[in-house]
């Protein structure tokens, strides 16, 4: 019974995760509006990860068909050390294709939210009257499909909202909530 009121009084006045990137855009004096993240980027990391694990695979089958035709008495057993390094490599990157799932981002013409991460969150806020610069990062399969990376840069700090549909067209919007801030400044 006295675990069962904690646990209310706990999710009544502490935030949980899920909350703090609603939190943050509610308490704004703007109104923000959420910018949709492309998944389909979950699925070229995901082709682009196997195609690391198949070419690791590919390589060590190269070396020992090369190492039978080369050299007698060859021990293909040394192969396994060759493997374990560039496979731990990949795979300590793996939770990075999962990072796309978890984003989201809020725009008003006041300031831009970036919420990133599952595990560890992190909350990214920035106004859009200190913005300096806007730069685009795209990847092939990003131009076709529609989506890229914004690198937001202001006087003293960034921000990166990946994964963005539509990129061009929100960077233009940024710009243009950017003008309309200093006009009304000066």
């Amino acid at each position: 019974m006295l675990i069962l009121k904690i646990k209310s009084l706990v999710e009544k006045y502490i935030p949980n995760k899920n909350d703090l990137f609603t939190m943050a855009i509610e308490g704004a004096d703007s109104e923000y509006q959420i910018l949709e993240v492309n998944e389909k980027q979950f699925y070229e990391a995901l082709v682009l990860f196997t195609l690391q694990i198949i070419g690791v695979f590919l390589t060590a089958w190269f070396v020992n068909f090369l190492g039978h035709i080369f050299i007698t008495n060859f021990d293909s057993s040394f192969l396994f050390g060759v493997l374990v390094l560039p496979l731990l490599a990949i795979l300590k990157e793996f939770p990075e294709v999962f990072s796309v799932l978890f984003i989201k981002v809020g725009l008003s013409n006041q300031s831009i939210a970036v919420k990133t991460g599952f595990h560890f969150e992190s909350l990214d806020k920035l106004d859009l009257d200190t913005i300096e610069n806007i730069e685009i990062v795209t990847t092939p399969l990003g131009n076709k499909l529609g989506y890229g990376t914004l690198d937001i840069y202001s006087y003293g700090s960034s921000i990166r909202v990946p994964y963005i549909n539509e990129p061009y067209k929100t960077k233009n919007i940024i710009e243009a909530y950017v003008k309309e801030i200093k006009k009304v400044k000066a």
